[in-house]
């Protein structure tokens, strides 16, 4: 804080001086330091506030010493330079002077301080530095949302950053969905690497925060020192989700374990993912030692929303018909008698198909019907003297068509007249 009262109290003496003396001043350096980048050449550093008669004196001085590098320029010289600094090069147009510095950035930052001079009225000192900018795109960077305790997880990789004032710092900014911004500190994890007998840092800038609570798309833009002008940026949406599904195998082999799965909705999964488990085992894969104990019909239980506010949905497994029974009537038929057959179907989740098949010939018995979730009963007149004629009646999962899971046969007593 002292440091950077003593910098403003200095300003505030050299504007003092610059309004009674009109000395020339530094646009680049408003406040005593300029950053070179090593991305940019030349670096230019202009002069302004003296006339066209004026001679400009441009002075590089190493810090703590008295020796200076002495470049002046005269009102009738367009270029001029020092034969000891040849990376320096001073340009004149008029009443405008600019400073080039060709190359070697770093040998000088840190360890010089510029100033321009008319006479004896000199500019403040501008003390120099050297960065060069990290590379780093949106596409080096990831977000990793996390449902189980709402927190969202981003990183950043960069390339070939330095400060020569060993200065690195990282921020990420979220945005989105009408809410107020949110800026979050992040940590920095940087190697030293030399290329070109010159120093950089690789690394990554990470961070950790809460996740937003309003549904809506978000964005979270890095800001990192030393960077690329571009800010790298990715996003997130925030989606509550829907129902959870169950899905056990199509064909499955009535020896075997089956492995039924606790699923997200496929149309609204959610954002963040949820937590999926089956009730009571804390697994969202459930294996089912045999076919009869699918029966038991246990909960997929899903869970989603920052602690506290919770959401919790659950869905039954697709399971049943446990039975599948013919109501019929008792005793034997006669010729011309109508027969009533209702297939009783129970416990089946979410529904059941029933198909009538019998083995009785010709067209008149209406039994053999397709496949169909309403069709429950079947009526028909016995026209023949047939004997143990039968009627079957059998019973799917409507999520498993390929899977029986019960069937029961009436066979046809003719009585004979």
């Amino acid at each position: 804080m002292r440091r950077y009262e003593s910098l403003l109290f200095t300003l505030f003496l050299w504007m003092v001086v610059a309004s009674v003396k009109g000395a020339a001043n530094i646009t680049e350096c408003p406040l005593g330091g300029v950053m070179l980048r090593e991305d940019r050449y030349p670096a230019i550093l202009t002069c302004q506030g003296f006339s066209d008669t004026d001679t400009v004196t441009w002075s590089v001085k190493a810090k703590g010493t008295l020796d200076k590098n002495l470049i002046s320029c005269r009102p009738n010289q367009s270029f001029s330079y020092n034969s000891s600094e040849r990376d320096l090069l001073v340009g004149r147009t008029g009443n405008v002077s600019q400073l080039y510095i060709l190359n070697e950035y770093r040998l000088r930052a840190g360890r010089a301080s510029i100033q321009c001079s008319i006479g004896t009225g000199n500019t403040m000192p501008c003390d120099v530095e050297a960065v060069n900018p990290a590379s780093m795109t949106s596409s080096d960077c990831q977000l990793v949302m996390r449902n189980d305790d709402w927190t969202v997880l981003g990183n950043c990789s960069f390339v070939g950053a330095y400060s020569t004032q060993d200065i690195y710092t990282c921020s990420w900014h979220q945005q989105g969905a009408g809410q107020p911004s949110v800026e979050t500190a992040g940590g920095i994890n940087k190697t030293k690497i030399v290329k070109n007998q010159a120093e950089y840092y690789n690394g990554m800038c990470s961070f950790t925060s809460s996740l937003p609570t309003v549904e809506g798309d978000y964005s979270y833009t890095v800001d990192f020192f030393p960077g690329p002008d571009t800010k790298p940026s990715v996003g997130v949406t925030i989606q509550r989700p829907g129902l959870p599904v169950t899905r056990c195998p199509e064909l499955i082999n009535t020896t075997e374990n089956i492995h039924c799965h606790c699923l997200p909705n496929p149309t609204t999964p959610g954002s963040p993912l949820p937590t999926l488990q089956w009730r009571g085992l804390g697994s969202s894969e459930r294996v089912i030692p045999d076919i009869t104990a699918l029966n038991i019909a246990p909960l997929c239980q899903l869970t989603w929303g920052p602690p506290g506010q919770q959401v919790e949905l659950s869905t039954k497994l697709a399971d049943g018909p446990e039975r599948v029974f013919i109501i019929r009537p008792g005793g034997s038929l006669v010729v011309g008698e109508v027969l009533p057959l209702v297939c009783s179907v129970s416990n089946a989740y979410p529904d059941a198909t029933v198909k009538w098949t019998s083995t009785m010939s010709g067209n008149s018995y209406p039994c053999d019907e397709p496949e169909t979730t309403s069709t429950r009963s079947c009526t028909f007149t016995v026209q023949n003297f047939h004997n143990r004629e039968s009627v079957t009646c059998t019973g799917r999962n409507t999520e498993y068509p390929e899977r029986l899971f019960g069937s029961d046969t009436y066979e046809i007593l003719l009585a004979c007249e």
